[in-house]
């Protein structure tokens, strides 16, 4: 059960900053892996996975939510200032999410 609930991801890029100072949001998100790069690593696997008839939609969705950040203009900090586009007004027909967060007010506590 333990290793359904270690998600590595959030060991290293947890999006609320305060939370460890090692992690790219408690440093205005500086990036270990930029959010363009995984923008394009996406798209190619998208790309790839076209070009086979496949359709991963999970990976549809994290393009599309990953485009949104680079589009608010993110795209040269950590993926995972990703987080900071979340529950803003979408062009596309989503479920809502939650509130976005500034991250110079955000703390582990909230």
């Amino acid at each position: 059960m333990t290793a359904l609930l270690d998600v590595q991801s959030l060991r290293v890029r947890f999006p609320l900053p305060g939370v460890d100072t090692a992690h790219p949001s408690s440093s205005g998100y500086e990036p270990l892996f930029a959010l363009d790069l995984i923008v394009k690593d996406l798209a190619l696997a998208q790309a790839l996975a076209d070009e086979h008839g496949l359709a991963p939609s999970l990976a549809a969705a994290a393009l599309d939510e990953f485009r949104r950040a680079q589009a608010a203009g993110h795209g040269s900090l950590d993926y995972s200032a990703v987080y900071l586009t979340q529950g803003e007004p979408r062009s596309a027909p989503h479920a809502p999410g939650p509130s976005p967060r500034d991250p110079a007010r955000a703390s582990p506590d909230r």
